[in-house]
């Protein structure tokens, strides 16, 4: 009997916390990485601001191995880029404004979850080189979503990394 009550009280100890753990994570997140392009700026800029060269550096267009269906309708703000893959899911993303140094994307993801986040593209001149940031803001998450901020810049992270090596390497080889 008394390891009956041992047990009980455990699980509804660790109960109680994985639901009070979510009162303490951020209801967003954000995901941040850099590259230096030894490319102008404009041409840095351009590239990233034409969903068409999307796939050339994306990680997850290489992930899918040719199993990636997408497609690209029209140019500049407004123009959009949907995506379904069998590893990635389903999604789209709408170009929304270009700023000088700034490209603004919305993202919508529609499998296997539904998520809506912004990119951001950061383009800025150092030196005779061209910094690039990616940015990823998703913010609302439901309660238990909040975890995904324990995870978000590991998981996330990589990807950024590998992706701005692709942008990197196809710009220089240009």
């Amino acid at each position: 009997m008394k390891i009956i009550k041992i047990i009980g009280i455990t699980l509804l100890s660790l109960i109680g916390i994985i639901l009070i753990i979510p009162l303490f994570l951020s209801s967003s997140f954000t995901v941040s990485r850099s590259v230096e392009v030894d490319a102008p700026k404009d041409s840095v800029y351009a590239y990233l601001s034409d969903f068409n060269n999307f796939t050339e550096w994306s990680p997850w267009a290489k992930m899918e191995k040719g199993t990636l269906k997408y497609k690209v309708a029209g140019t500049g703000v407004g123009s959009t880029y949907s995506w379904e893959g069998n590893q990635i899911g389903k999604g789209k993303m709408t170009l929304t404004s270009l700023e000088p140094t700034v490209i603004n994307v919305k993202m919508l993801f529609i499998a296997p979850w539904e998520a809506e986040g912004q990119v951001q593209w950061i383009v800025e001149p150092v030196g005779s080189k061209t910094k690039v940031t990616w940015n990823y803001s998703q913010g609302n998450l439901k309660y238990f979503q909040r975890y995904f901020n324990l995870t978000a810049d590991k998981m996330m992270g990589g990807a950024f990394d590998e992706g701005l090596g692709y942008v990197k390497a196809g710009i220089e080889k240009k």
